[in-house]
């Protein structure tokens, strides 16, 4: 399986999360709605910065500079930003744990749509 899977799901996610915050505006108001909005999209810079620091990390010449921001960045930066969300704001927790855990809903209906449709998996053996 190859980076792609992820990368797919992620658009996925942000498009399951913005369905699912304009009908949460509706029926459970703003706070639920944008709870859930701030707890996805947390959630998707949380996996890209991963995602970017792994890719740093496993370069055959890796930049300690480069390394050195984006884990700025992901531990100092995000961590703060999202106890700012959860500790300020007048977002609800419930939007907020639900959008945080949207990524992993993808994943996992998506992996099981290729379990029951036996769809391939791009797997290369090493």
């Amino acid at each position: 399986m190859d980076i792609s899977f992820i990368y797919k799901s992620l658009k996925l996610t942000l498009l399951v999360s913005a369905a699912l915050a304009v009908s949460f505006l509706y029926y459970f108001g703003p706070r639920v709605s944008l709870g859930l909005i701030s707890g996805s999209l947390w959630n998707l810079a949380n996996i890209l910065l991963f995602i970017r620091l792994s890719k740093a990390l496993t370069q055959d010449s890796p930049r300690k500079r480069d390394i050195f921001f984006l884990a700025l960045l992901k531990f100092a930066g995000l961590y703060a930003a999202g106890y700012f969300i959860v500790s300020r704001s007048g977002f609800s927790l419930y939007g907020i744990c639900l959008g945080f855990s949207m990524f992993f809903l993808v994943v996992f209906c998506q992996s099981m749509g290729m379990v029951f449709t036996r769809k391939r998996i791009n797997y290369v053996r090493p």
